[in-house]
């Protein structure tokens, strides 16, 4: 996984996050990412840390695709992480603190893809 992308990308959106648990006084994020999307999501900000990616819905020949913003805070750059089912993706990914992260959509037509980070 190639490491431009994944530092310090600071965007003045503010970080979103739909679920926080507190269990034994360790507090877990999670990010939504896509909810019932059928084309590439938007830039979401997101607390530095270690990750599981997932994803459900009906794929029906699309890649999603992980990426992170461009160091000229213009580019969207590829981290390696895809999905081609429902399902996790196998790695735990590491992303900097105020990264900003979408999914990207290719092929298809998808339909109701939901994506989700969640803090390991």
């Amino acid at each position: 996984m190639p490491n431009s992308g994944w530092r310090a990308n600071r965007k003045p959106t503010p970080v979103v996050i739909v679920g926080t648990e507190i269990n034994d006084d360790v507090v877990t994020s999670t990010y939504t990412l896509l909810s019932d999307a059928s084309s590439t999501g938007d830039w979401v900000v997101v607390a530095g840390g270690s990750y599981t990616w997932s994803a459900a819905g009906t794929f029906s020949g699309a890649t999603l695709t992980l990426q992170s913003l461009g160091e000229d805070g213009t580019t969207a750059v590829d981290t390696g992480a895809t999905l081609t089912a429902t399902g996790t993706y196998a790695d735990v990914l590491e992303i900097g603190d105020g990264t900003s992260v979408r999914v990207a959509i290719t092929g298809g037509p998808p339909s109701g893809i939901t994506s989700r980070l969640r803090a390991v």
